[in-house]
């Protein structure tokens, strides 16, 4: 038995089919011809000569790319390189602690073409490194205060050493015959450093 009773519709709209990207087929496609338009300038730029003394040429034998000679610091300066980049990322608080200090960049026009290209603006920096100048004065208190600092810590250590107060030690280090034993003994050896 059917049942007829539903009417049936037919519909004869179907899906559309979908486009396909792309140059469609069989067609061909027309040539264009390459522009042959120059890019080049017809403008003459004059340039100014690269330098002004004759070129002597001078191989780089020198492997420490760092090094600064005396005879550029001018008197009464001193030169330390300070680290302003990390793997490429900037460190501005160590560069602000160095200039708490005294420390001031030096810039590349001063010796020019030493370090930096010339015409360059800035201050002198190679592989992270900035060159930092300050007051020969300030280096002098800096190394007295890290020379007292030094002294201090080791009479710290004598202090406990004879007195018996030694941290980690479960012996009884008071005793009068550890501290009778414990004995320090100190020398000096003369260390000559090469002037440059």
């Amino acid at each position: 038995m059917t049942d007829d009773s539903a009417p049936v519709t037919e519909t004869s709209e179907t899906a559309p089919a979908k486009k396909r990207k792309g140059w469609p087929k069989g067609r061909r496609r027309k040539f264009r011809p390459v522009e042959t338009v120059s890019r080049s300038r017809e403008v003459s730029v004059e340039r100014p000569p690269m330098r002004e003394e004759a070129f002597v040429y001078k191989p780089e034998e020198d492997d420490d790319r760092l090094y600064v000679p005396r005879d550029i610091i001018p008197p009464g300066m001193d030169y330390q390189w300070v680290t302003c980049k990390i793997y490429g990322r900037p460190e501005p608080q160590r560069l602000a602690r160095f200039q708490r200090q005294g420390w001031s960049p030096v810039p590349a026009d001063r010796h020019e073409g030493l370090y930096m290209p010339r015409g360059y603006t800035g201050p002198i920096e190679i592989d992270g490194l900035m060159l930092h100048e300050r007051p020969m004065e300030y280096t002098r208190q800096a190394r007295l205060h890290e020379a007292k600092k030094a002294r201090n810590q080791i009479a710290i250590k004598e202090a406990q050493l004879k007195g018996g107060d030694l941290p980690n030690v479960t012996l009884d280090s008071r005793h009068q015959t550890a501290v009778a034993s414990n004995r320090i003994r100190s020398s000096f050896e003369r260390l000559t450093i090469p002037e440059d």
